[in-house]
């Protein structure tokens, strides 16, 4: 693919080179992004959009793979509103994992602070403002998992709009592989050389001075006492002094010299090891009973679609009336006409589509006068649950905060106030709440959720799940 794209490049530069040659104009196209606005005409004009640039190529299966998103403000104007929507390969989210899977921190792991995951095939960015001249970058990171078939092309598309630009698309693709496994190599020991040892010489007989042969005595003959001169006295050879021996291996001094003593060799100053820093940690919370406040809204009160299935119209939020007034805000204070959410199950809910669920969560709903659950056409759950994050130990930061959603049926989802996720069923995505809605040192926060029951006309499963995973970490 690589070799097509660059042969194509090489005859329209050459076409155009000779059209040059002849007079004549021809149009020039985007060569490495595309254009939102026309009016330009010319390459450099408008919203550039570079395709996502896939950081392994090819990329081993069970591995991680990184693209990076680039757009830019070329339009000589401010652009608001401005949406980046990257369309994830045909694998996922069936064989990957998108953004989050083990609690590392950004840029090692995840994707870009702020990024909306809808469970499926995209992931999101929401710009409020891009200025002239400006340039955003953005990372998406998925795992392949390892039943991905060998050679399956990964094609990652991104596309930027604009309240002032149509939508763009760039595209890229890499291929996943099968990689076999490096075989690990056995260390290699340098053996240690050991000095032969010298012979020992055989000692040999060293000749000493032959004796010097002496005359038989004969019988002595009488001394007699001859004077003779005196003998001569002989000098007593003076001892030569001793000089002690300094071993080489130490520098010397005068003053070890004059008391006759080595220097002390210096003492090693010990190195400090540094503090190794401590695993971030990672605390999530569950939906459960008991901890979230139920408030029912009869379907002769409100409608939450247009038409009878969910999955033909687009949730409506809730008003007030007949919502409570301000029941998604924080500082709402519920009644005693806000019941306590209960367990619920449905067996449609281990098939296809709606499972699994995120461990550590349960489905919450309403039981009816007889203690059986609730699901009724129409019918519309608010929900709210207080999520009270404490530092694990003292000192430390949030650097993370995922709420992952989950319901049947649509939902819209409130943090603080703030509708952070809306028209979403089923496993509804991930959404990083850090650094735009959850301060550094925890807090308390309140979460609100709508859920409208369609019309089925038959029992309708109705509930809501969620998960906030916090990651902490020292500073």
């Amino acid at each position: 693919m690589k070799l097509v794209h660059r042969i194509a490049m090489l005859v329209l530069t050459l076409a155009l080179a000779l059209l040059a040659g002849m007079g004549l104009t021809a149009f020039r196209g985007p060569m490495d992004g595309a254009l939102a606005d026309e009016t330009g005409g010319d390459w450099g004009d408008g919203l550039i959009v570079k395709p996502p640039y896939a950081w392994h190529d090819p990329v081993c299966i069970g591995d991680k793979q990184r693209y990076t998103l680039e757009i830019t403000n070329n339009t000589g104007r401010t652009l608001t509103n401005v949406v980046v929507v990257d369309t994830l390969p045909d694998v996922c989210p069936e064989r990957c994992d998108v953004c989050l899977w083990d609690g590392g921190d950004w840029p090692y792991d995840d994707c870009t602070p702020g990024w909306m995951y809808d469970g499926m095939h995209t992931v999101r960015w929401e710009i409020p403002v891009l200025e002239p001249g400006e340039t955003r970058t953005f990372y998406v990171e998925i795992r392949l998992w390892s039943s991905v078939p060998d050679g399956t092309v990964l094609e990652n598309c991104v596309t930027v709009s604009s309240d002032q630009t149509e939508p763009v698309t760039a595209c890229s693709e890499s291929v996943a592989q099968l990689c076999e496994p490096p075989t690990p190599v056995p260390p290699t020991h340098t053996p240690t050389h050991t000095p032969t040892p010298s012979a020992t010489p055989t000692p040999t007989d060293t000749p000493g001075p032959s004796p010097t042969p002496t005359d038989t005595p004969g019988p002595s003959p009488t001394p007699t006492d001859t004077p003779g001169p005196s003998p001569t006295p002989t000098d007593t050879p003076t001892k030569a002094p001793t000089i002690p021996t300094i071993p080489p291996v130490y520098k010397l001094y005068i003053p070890d010299l004059v008391n006759g003593m080595p220097p002390l060799p210096p003492t090693p100053t010990p190195t400090a090891s540094p503090t190794p820093r401590p695993t971030p940690i990672v605390q999530c919370f569950g939906s459960a009973p008991g901890e979230c406040l139920v408030y029912r809204v009869d379907a002769s009160l409100f409608r939450g679609y247009e038409r009878d299935s969910a999955g033909d119209s687009p949730l409506i939020p809730i008003t007030s009336p007949p919502a409570p007034a301000g029941w998604n805000q924080p500082a709402f204070v519920p009644d005693s006409s806000w019941r306590p959410g209960a367990a619920v199950w449905w067996e449609a809910w281990s098939g296809p589509g709606w499972s699994p669920l995120f461990p550590g969560a349960v489905v919450i709903g309403l039981t009816d006068a007889g203690g059986n659950r609730e699901g009724v056409d129409g019918t519309t759950h608010l929900i709210r649950h207080h999520f009270h994050l404490t530092p694990p130990r003292p000192g430390w930061r949030v650097t993370s905060a995922v709420l992952e959603m989950w319901s049947d049926n649509k939902t819209a989802w409130w943090w603080e106030g703030a509708l952070v996720m809306i028209d979403r069923q089923q496993f509804g995505g991930q959404v990083e709440l850090f650094p735009a809605h959850v301060a550094p040192e925890g807090g308390m926060y309140v979460l609100a959720v709508q859920n409208s029951n369609d019309y089925m006309r038959i029992e309708n499963p109705q509930g809501t799940a969620f998960r906030l995973c916090v990651t902490w970490a020292s500073q």
